[in-house]
């Protein structure tokens, strides 16, 4: 019987693992748990995978097709760029001066001479202009340049003179290239306005920029001029060094309102005369005229212009984002709004020039928005405030708190803390206890007076311990209410010395405003 079930045979116990009273599973059934297990991590890894790869396939397939329009779309340009190309044969002229007036422009001195192209303006201003960079005037090649094309022919002399540092010699062309602003500031005007400020064109420059921006100021209507002073006033922003009401004193609007009307007025008289300091000596041309300049000649002549532009055009498509001088620009595109150039320059600690120029083409706004502060500023304020201390609300003025109201808050703060009544309870209940004990030493014994007394006495200190209580929560009070005391007296300090910063600020008010006036006055009767 060795080969039976209990002996080790066929049926041995190396298929079955006998757990607690004889329960648990047999090892192939573990084994093919375990299997199944892992090929459940097996396939949830995989999925992951899955989605990973899937995801990263439509990145790369978005990406790709995203590269394939951009193929695309650049080779059909090419395309259209080498048909196009053969429509400039007829222009080899005017192609050749205007590779001769770039090389001109980037300071190089051309050789050979130059010959005319009929009906192009560009002809004869470039030689005028050579003939300036010499030190004479080429009066023929100047007007034959402006019977051609008047506009151009004059920006071209002005931006040209101006960035070779040779304004001078443009200056009776100024009023021509630059004239009243409309709405919106073209490019050209821009670079035009900018020399004029720099001092490249000496004082009339500066004169007619004046004028020009003076007389859009001038043209404002009711609702926009008030638009603006408002944005004056809020422009300028107080000297962050000088104490303000803070805290619960910020509860005193009108107060703060007045001082700090009168700290942007005493800050806008400061500012006004530094920005109209002496500015400084001409430097180097902006960078905006030789583009300005740039994009003028690349142009091309009236017949090539739908060329070139279309040239222009296709070649951004082919070379894409910053295809450096393939730009869309246009020598006489908008560049902004005419309030936000003459507003704007005013910041510009850069350029001096700038900033000096809109200072006196806004001389109008600004006096307007001294006198508006100014009113703010001499408000007749009520100094009544009401602040938060630990006893809630009060009212102060700088004599002192609202009649009463002081002593609702000291209460109010003491009447916060109370004695526990656990200790006067004990002494009540060891009191009675002792009452009862004693009662019954007079009916069963006076066995009984003993655990009396030691109630009476227990009750005795419980009332000492209560008495000892209420002494110290007195004082707790008496605390409260000194801290009230204390914290009123310190908001009626600050306000004291608040308003008496207001009023030595008030009395500096009129000199202030007039200080303003008096720097802007000649440029205020400009522009009225």
């Amino acid at each position: 019987m060795s080969g039976g079930v209990g002996s080790g045979g066929g049926y041995e116990s190396n298929r079955w693992n006998e757990g607690f009273f004889g329960w648990g599973e047999t090892t192939w059934d573990r084994e093919l748990r375990d299997h199944v297990d892992g090929l459940h991590s097996t396939l949830h890894a995989t999925r992951r995978n899955q989605r990973r790869l899937q995801a990263e396939l439509s990145k790369a397939t978005g990406s790709l097709e995203q590269r394939l329009d951009k193929l695309s779309t650049a080779f059909d340009a090419f395309v259209e760029l080498s048909d196009l190309r053969q429509q400039f044969t007829p222009y080899d002229a005017e192609t050749k001066l205007r590779h001769r007036a770039r090389a001109v422009l980037d300071g190089q001195r051309p050789t050979g001479a130059q010959s005319d192209v009929d009906g192009y303006w560009l002809a004869p201003a470039l030689a005028a202009h050579l003939s300036t960079v010499d030190g004479t005037e080429n009066v023929t090649s100047l007007r034959l340049a402006e019977a051609r094309d008047t506009r151009r022919a004059t920006v071209f002399r002005v931006l040209a003179a101006g960035a070779a540092g040779r304004g001078s010699t443009a200056i009776g062309a100024l009023p021509d290239a630059l004239p009243e602003l409309g709405d919106t500031v073209l490019m050209y005007q821009r670079a035009i306005w900018v020399l004029c400020a720099d001092g490249h064109f000496g004082e009339a420059g500066r004169e007619l920029i004046h004028r020009r921006g003076a007389a859009s100021v001038a043209r404002l209507d009711g609702p926009e001029r008030d638009k603006q002073i408002a944005r004056w006033c809020a422009a300028i922003k107080p000297d962050k060094t000088v104490s303000r009401a803070s805290g619960e004193l910020s509860n005193a609007v009108e107060l703060a309102a007045a001082t700090d009307a009168c700290d942007r007025l005493a800050v806008l008289r400061s500012w006004v005369a530094g920005r109209l300091a002496g500015a400084p000596d001409p430097g180097e041309p902006d960078h905006l005229a030789p583009v300005v300049l740039r994009l003028l000649v690349d142009e091309g002549s009236e017949p090539e212009i739908p060329l070139l532009t279309r040239e222009r055009e296709l070649r951004a498509k082919i070379e894409g984002p910053g295809a450096g001088e393939w730009t869309l620009d246009t020598w006489d595109g908008e560049v902004g709004d005419t309030m936000g150039m003459l507003t704007g320059d005013v910041t510009d600690t850069d350029n001096p020039g700038r900033a000096k120029a809109a200072v006196r083409i806004n001389a109008s706004l600004i006096v307007a928005a001294a006198e508006r502060l100014a009113g703010q500023a001499r408000q007749d304020v009520s100094t009544e405030v009401r602040v938060r201390v630990r006893g809630g609300e009060v009212t102060i003025t700088p004599d002192g708190p609202a009649a009463g109201m002081a002593d609702k808050a000291r209460e109010r703060a003491a009447g916060r803390y109370t004695v526990d009544s656990t200790t006067k309870g004990k002494a009540w209940a060891a009191g009675g206890v002792g009452l009862l004990f004693a009662l019954l030493a007079v009916a069963a014994g006076w066995g009984w007076l003993v655990p009396a007394l030691i109630a009476f006495g227990t009750g005795g200190m419980f009332v000492r311990q209560a008495k000892r209580e209420n002494a110290d929560m007195d004082q707790v009070r008496e605390d409260a209410r000194q801290k009230v005391t204390a914290e009123i007296h310190g908001r009626v300090e600050q306000l004291e010395a608040a308003v008496a910063v207001l009023r030595s600020r008030q009395a500096k008010v009129n000199a202030d405003v007039e200080g303003v006036r008096a720097l802007l006055a000649e440029d205020v009767r400009v522009t009225a």
